[in-house]
Formats: structure tokens, C-alpha cells, sequence
């Protein structure tokens, strides 16, 4: 699973980055391959910034994947600092759904705001 940041969530359009300014969203778009027909998949990203889990609505999503393309999701980092975006893919509902599970880590990807 490709992960890609963007400034915008039609990622192929814009130029892709690692530096993004606070208070405007930052887009990741995951390239979702190999899904068979009749399959359901839980895709769930989780945001950080410095270390922790962002206080915004949004820092912990998740969507139901059932074909193959892209899908996106997006925060607005309130404050500039060391951001982080992980993906997780099949990760179950547990009781607290902000706790990553590391096993079903996918994907993780380090960027800047500024």
C-alpha cells in the first residue's frame, strides 16, 4: 500500500510534499491494491503530532475498503512540529480505539509542520 501526502487529496494533481503549514489540511492518500471481489477491509489512520495522538477531531478514522483505489483522508494540524501519519490496515475495534495495535501497522510516514 503506497502512501502518499499531499496539500490536496487528488495527490497525481499537486506536487507532493513533506512540509505543510499549520492550519491547513494535510491529505494522505493510500493507492489500495489486491482487494478481492466480496472482501471488506478496515483502513484506519491515525494522526500525530510530537509523539501523541493530535486533540482534533479526526486524529483516528477509519473507512471500510471493499475494491482496489485510492483512498484518502485528511487532518489540519493545529501547531507546527514533528508530524506522523500511520496507517493500520484490519487493525479490530477494541475498547479504546485511540491504542494502536502494532501488529496491523501497515504503513507510516513522517512529515513537517510548520
Amino acid at each position: 500500500m503506497p502512501l502518499i501526502l499531499s496539500a490536496d487529496e487528488r495527490a497525481a494533481l499537486v506536487q507532493l510534499t513533506c512540509r505543510f503549514q499549520a492550519k491547513t489540511p494535510v491529505y494522505v492518500v493510500v493507492m489500495v491494491h489486491g482487494v478481492g471481489q466480496g472482501e471488506a477491509h478496515r483502513l484506519s489512520v491515525r494522526w500525530f503530532l510530537n509523539g501523541t495522538l493530535v486533540p482534533e477531531a479526526g486524529a483516528h478514522a477509519s473507512g471500510i475498503v471493499t475494491h482496489d483505489g485510492p483512498v484518502s483522508f485528511s487532518l489540519t494540524y493545529p501547531l507546527p512540529g514533528a508530524g506522523r501519519a500511520e496507517l493500520y490496515w484490519d487493525e479490530q475495534v477494541g475498547d479504546n480505539d485511540d491504542t494502536p495495535n502494532e501488529r496491523f501497522l501497515a504503513q507510516a510516514i513522517t512529515f513537517t509542520v510548520q
